[in-house]
């Protein structure tokens, strides 16, 4: 399932055709976080409401609520809290990133696209992968289709920007 997953055109430049490639990977990373940022932030709303509401259900005191229930919680809470920073901040690079390329690829940028910039944003690449948060394989393979078309469909318009571009 992997061959063929980047969006290769032999009809375009290879320096635009790889910038096209970094870019969709990019996007694709960036709409993984943002779910996967959700996703974490509706788990900890879902679980303050359920533990709040069972509180208040079973007459539980502010006291006891909050040395018994809320205190040993609170590194769980912090520990989700700190993902979804991770994820939202991870989220922000991919975007930053794929509008670099995309205004590259498109010549809206004061220098045009170059084999440095590839390797610039290759090295980028790298570097957030390492650094982001992991994203559990449920919401990868539940979002994977709709994923890949979104890129799919946006690296054709890409091209297509790049034919424009490069026909006089």
């Amino acid at each position: 399932g992997l061959l063929g997953w980047y969006p290769l055109d032999p009809g375009v430049a290879g320096t635009v055709c790889v910038a096209i490639a970094q870019r969709a990977n990019a996007a694709y990373s960036e709409r993984l976080q943002r779910l996967n940022a959700r996703y974490w932030l509706t788990v900890l709303v879902v679980w303050t409401g359920v533990i709040v509401i069972t509180s208040i259900i079973i007459g539980t005191s502010l006291t006891t609520f909050l040395l018994g229930v809320a205190a040993p919680l609170l590194p769980a809470c912090l520990d989700i809290g700190e993902q979804l920073r991770s994820s939202t901040q991870a989220c922000a690079d991919r975007r930053s990133m794929a509008d670099d390329i995309e205004h590259a690829i498109r010549g809206t940028r004061d220098n045009p696209l170059n084999n440095e910039d590839l390797l610039v944003w290759q090295e980028r690449l790298y570097s957030l992968r390492r650094s982001a948060p992991l994203v559990p394989d449920l919401i990868y393979e539940r979002t994977r289709r709709k994923n890949e078309q979104a890129m799919n469909s946006a690296a054709a318009e890409l091209r297509a920007a790049a034919r424009t571009a490069c026909d006089p």
